[in-house]
């Protein structure tokens, strides 16, 4: 998952009952279907939050 896979930009929701916004899906190489969420990009940091807003990013990227 660190270096290859497939993603796809849709529209969705981290949280039931939540506000429908921007929505990354994560595939990874092997088959298995990586974390999901709503993205914020900033700098060369991707962040993926699964309805956890309050204590932060649960998925956290660095470009290599």
């Amino acid at each position: 998952m660190a270096a290859q896979g497939t993603y796809v930009i849709t529209t969705g929701s981290a949280c039931t009952g939540g506000p429908v916004e921007p929505y990354l899906q994560l595939t990874t190489t092997m088959g298995g279907v990586g974390p999901s969420g709503v993205y914020g990009i900033q700098s060369n940091t991707l962040s993926i939050t699964q309805c956890v807003a309050v204590d932060g990013p649960a998925y956290t990227y660095q470009r290599q």
